[in-house]
């Protein structure tokens, strides 16, 4: 999968192609037991914008301001395809160009696809919220993230902590225990009774940082596998656009809520 994706006339006919992707990357997973094919995966990331003293520019002029950092080295181009939907093309000077859409939901959050690979488009976004005060992307704390794994028709499929208690300066790192990432992928009551206990263990010392369920919709043929990480970013793979965009919407409220 290269960066550059291809131009669509419509929203129906961008969502129609990121859920043929999905379901070629839940086949590939399934056949192969691996994620080698992890660009295929439809990554989502909710981001929050404040444009209240913008009016008097268009949707299309304000993207381009957002997702430009000429201090970074990146220039945007914004395509329309609806009015609540656009193609952004971000190009960097040394000639990296990355694919990205954005689904206008509000004049205070935007929902950014793509099915680029995750560190181009993460180190992208970092960069483009370090820059602009304007735009920043979410942050879903433990008991958020924990809430997420008991919804309706949901089932636990994994999960990551995040430890890090680096020093900048001063203490010798090889006195305590400084530094831990883990992620455990699976399901039943085995990964669930881990989960727990180190949910326990862990409690005053590591973050939640990612949760990772099964949804389904109204039968069993539609479905997605999703993973939830504490900054906003969704990805998914499976057989439904509907369900992975019904978990962005009620992320969204819910954060909104809160």
């Amino acid at each position: 999968m290269v960066s550059k994706m291809k131009r669509f006339s419509s929203k129906k006919e961008a969502f129609d192609f990121f859920e043929e992707q999905m379901s070629r990357a839940y086949e590939k997973i399934y056949e192969d037991k691996r994620l080698e094919y992890e660009s295929y995966l439809l990554k989502s990331y909710l981001l929050e914008i404040n444009i209240s003293d913008l009016e008097n520019k268009n949707r299309k002029e304000i993207l381009k301001d957002l997702f430009s950092a000429k201090d970074r080295f990146i220039e945007t181009d914004v395509y329309e395809i609806e009015p609540d939907f656009f193609e952004l093309l971000h190009q960097h000077n040394k000639g990296l160009k990355i694919s990205t859409y954005i689904e206008w939901v509000s004049d205070r959050f935007l929902f950014l696809y793509t099915l680029s690979k995750s560190q181009r488009v993460d180190n992208l976004i970092y960069k483009i919220v370090q820059t602009h005060p304007r735009i920043d992307q979410f942050w879903f704390w433990d008991d958020f993230l924990n809430a997420q794994i008991t919804r309706t028709n949901r089932y636990f499929r994994g999960f990551g902590f995040d430890y890090d208690y680096r020093p900048i300066i001063g203490k010798d790192p090889e006195e305590t225990l400084s530094y831990l990432k883990m992620q455990l992928w699976g399901g039943g009551e085995e990964l669930e009774g881990i989960y727990k206990k180190l949910r326990e263990v862990l409690e005053k010392m590591a973050i939640l940082s990612k949760v990772r369920f099964k949804e389904f919709g109204d039968n069993r043929d539609e479905f997605v596998i999703s993973d939830i990480k504490f900054n906003g970013k969704v990805r998914s793979h499976g057989t439904s656009i509907g369900i992975h965009r019904k978990i962005l919407v009620n992320l969204k409220r819910e954060y909104e809520e809160k």
